[in-house]
């Protein structure tokens, strides 16, 4: 079997083989393949001058720390269905990881539909989104504060500028780019929706509102705001079509907390999604990136658990000047590559991976300094291709 990028004539084979393995219309997968298709993004798996099966990895700018990632987000791997449970997935995704690695990213990440698949991989959760949901007539209670704008040529370059300005306060998060809303605006667009920047007289742009509509719901995909006036004014525009729909979904932030802006909190349901999951590919980068959060005279050695990158796997000493690795180092604690995907986003505090059991204590005399550079960070991914 042959993995390698895909050529311009063995596109349409392998929008029929997401079809299969995904179940999206026909209408949204040639959009895809029309608008987002890049020959390079598309790893084909090969036998006998047949496409089996693929692997698309889109390339994406990832905030993590004070780091910019040139890395990678896994879209979709897929298999014809009679070739499916002999390993070519595994292959595909094996295959991902490495490129990624070999192209210079220390991460590399997903949204799973099935979350058991990718940790055998050592993917983890790192990002979740809230949900809300109730209906459209609970928005009537909102007034217009700043006026709305549609989304085009003209201002999405501030757009871009507004985003990237909200998600400074975010940890780990998605670097926008204008390629990348107007990609996600032509989405929206394809999927009935409309996008929408909100303007303040005095301060300018101070939110931001993507949405579709169909069958009887309004669906927020994506709602920013730096201000209480810009999520009032969002809701109000999105009360107008109270008369045409019956129920709203919105997903925001974790943090976002859009239940205390209404006067009753209960008159909406908020659940937590987990979202994003992370892959470490390279754990001395990433390491690096803790050495900020320990003191000068500090120092702790950690043991990593890498299954599928050897070069990962071994003890770390950390101090506040340097990352080293030998295995004459003497562990102060253990972990899976997963686990620090998790630690690296902020996802748990040391606390919580404790009662979880995903450090295993090895110095219990460390355990402060764990516990100062272990805590719970904000991040924000909201990927869909």
């Amino acid at each position: 079997m042959e993995i390698r990028n895909s050529k311009e004539d063995e596109k349409k084979i392998a929008s029929y083989i997401w079809r299969d393995a995904f179940n999206d219309d026909k209408e949204y997968i040639d959009w895809y393949f029309e608008n987002i298709h890049k020959d390079s993004n598309l790893l084909l798996a090969i036998e006998k001058n047949k496409i089996i099966g693929m692997a698309y990895n889109n390339s994406y700018k990832f905030k993590i720390e004070n780091y910019i990632d040139e890395s990678y987000y896994i879209l979709a791997v897929g298999v014809v269905p009679e070739r499916r449970g002999e390993g070519i997935m595994k292959s595909l995704l094996q295959s991902s990881l490495k490129n990624a690695k070999e192209n210079g990213s220390i991460s590399i990440f997903l949204s799973p539909i099935d979350s058991n698949i990718y940790t055998r991989f050592g993917f983890e959760y790192i990002s979740n989104l809230e949900k809300y949901s109730c209906s459209i007539k609970n928005l009537s209670q909102f007034e217009k504060k700043c006026k709305l704008e549609i989304v085009d040529e003209k201002n999405i370059y501030n757009l871009v500028e507004f985003c990237n300005r909200y998600l400074e306060s975010f940890s780990l998060a998605t670097i926008k780019t204008e390629q990348h809303l107007k990609e996600l605006i032509s989405e929206t667009l394809h999927e009935n929706g409309k996008s929408y920047i909100v303007r303040d007289t005095e301060e300018g742009i101070i939110g931001y509102v993507s949405y579709i509509l169909k069958d009887d719901v309004v669906t927020v995909k994506e709602i920013l705001s730096s201000c209480k006036k810009g999520y009032v004014s969002i809701f109000n525009f999105l009360y107008g079509y109270s008369n045409y729909y019956s129920n709203i979904v919105i997903y925001a932030p974790t943090g976002s907390n859009l239940n205390l802006y209404f006067k009753r909190e209960n008159s909406l349901k908020k659940e937590i999604i987990p979202k994003m999951q992370m892959r470490i590919l390279d754990v001395f980068k990433t390491l690096e990136l803790l050495k900020s959060r320990l003191k000068s005279e500090e120092k702790i050695t950690i043991k990593i658990l890498d299954d599928i990158f050897e070069e990962n796997d071994g003890i770390y000493e950390i101090t506040k000047e340097e990352v080293k690795k030998s295995k004459d180092f003497i562990a102060d604690c253990e972990i899976k590559v997963g686990t620090l995907s998790q630690i690296i986003a902020g996802y748990l505090n040391f606390m919580d991976f404790l009662k979880l059991e995903r450090i295993n204590i090895l110095n219990e005399k460390k355990i402060d300094i764990l516990d100062k550079i272990i805590v719970s960070k904000k991040s924000y991914f909201n990927q869909e291709f």
